[in-house]
């Protein structure tokens, strides 16, 4: 799936003339295609290709040249993240849509920021999937890779890592459910929010919420409020119809209880393997952003609070969600 910077005029198979639409990138970044494509910042009718580069529109810009039935690849220092960060809005709602993968991919640039970013987006996502394959049917055919632990992982493994984000894309996590949140609550109090720096930051403090709740499972009975939830969804995050997500029954709640007890030992070993791998991410993470990190930490209260309302704005099966169903999530908001 990766093709090298120098090989990309041969990879594109298409005759020469062709329209090629760059889209996310600077047209002069590749004026060596020039020499046998037509390169436009733009799609039309007669476009046959386009490169998209990794900026906020990557995932938007792939979904419409899904629809438009244009084949893509993805130019930058970590595209894999399209596979991870594939949160697209329709005005206030948060949804992942279905997008076709890319031809192939080009990373551009070494970039430290971007693998860290990547690397917890995807321990994260993958460790989320076992979870609720284990809760729903009592076991998972995923694996947690061993070298998931080592420093610089993506050295070694980006195969790997590139078919493991395959794996999880498309599904909803808890970190897509907080960051989608957190992203509505800030650009609310119209705050400048940098959802790239503050990735990381969210997958230590959610990885550490799962690992408490896995590890001392409250057992929790009580009903969400859910008006309380759809009015703070209105005057804080700027939704005008809100919808909480429904309240199961207490059955299926002491169903859920009861898988969690009983595979408690895989998923506390998990989720100790997560914080310690996310810890170190974030002490390396927090050097490349501006004043160390300093910043990012001034969010811990949005964040906290975006976290345990956010399935009520992005619903789906993650363990967030059931800790909004048993009640506790209400604490803390």
């Amino acid at each position: 799936m990766y093709v090298r910077r120098e090989n990309l005029q041969e990879s594109i198979k298409f005759p020469q003339g062709s329209a090629i639409a760059v889209l996310g990138e600077n047209l002069e970044n590749f004026e060596e295609l020039e020499s046998k494509f037509r390169l436009v910042n733009h799609t039309a009718e007669d476009t046959r290709f386009a490169i998209i580069g990794e900026d906020k529109d990557t995932s938007l810009n792939a979904y419409k040249l899904g629809l438009k039935k244009i084949p893509f690849c993805i130019s930058g220092s970590r595209p894999e993240n399209m596979f991870l960060s594939d949160v697209l809005w329709n005005g206030a709602v948060p949804f992942i849509p279905s997008v076709t993968l890319p031809e192939f991919m080009i990373v551009t640039n070494n970039s430290k920021k971007a693998d860290l970013e990547f690397c917890a987006r995807l321990v994260f996502a993958v460790a989320e999937k076992i979870t609720i394959e284990v809760l729903s049917k009592g076991h998972s055919e995923t694996v947690f890779p061993l070298w998931f632990s080592k420093p610089n992982f993506l050295t070694e493994h980006e195969s790997e890592a590139c078919e493991l984000a395959l794996s999880v894309a498309g599904r909803i996590d808890g970190l897509k459910q907080t960051e989608s949140a957190l992203t509505l609550l800030r650009a609310k109090e119209k705050n400048e929010f940098n959802r790239k720096d503050t990735i990381v930051l969210l997958a230590k403090y959610l990885s550490k919420v799962y690992n408490y709740f896995v590890k001392y499972q409250p057992t929790s009975l009580f009903a969400p409020n859910n008006n309380m939830r759809e009015e703070a969804l209105t005057e804080f995050f700027g939704v005008k119809s809100p919808k909480a997500r429904e309240v199961v029954t207490e059955f299926e709640v002491r169903k859920f209880y009861y898988m969690l007890s009983h595979n408690a030992e895989v998923l506390q070993s998990l989720w100790d393997n997560v914080v310690k791998i996310v810890d170190k991410l974030f002490l390396e993470h927090k050097m490349f952003t501006e004043n160390n990190g300093f910043c990012i930490e001034e969010i811990s209260e949005d964040a906290k609070f975006a976290m345990f309302i956010s399935p009520d704005l992005f619903d789906g099966q993650t363990l967030l969600s059931f800790i909004k169903d048993c009640g506790v999530a209400d604490i803390f908001i």
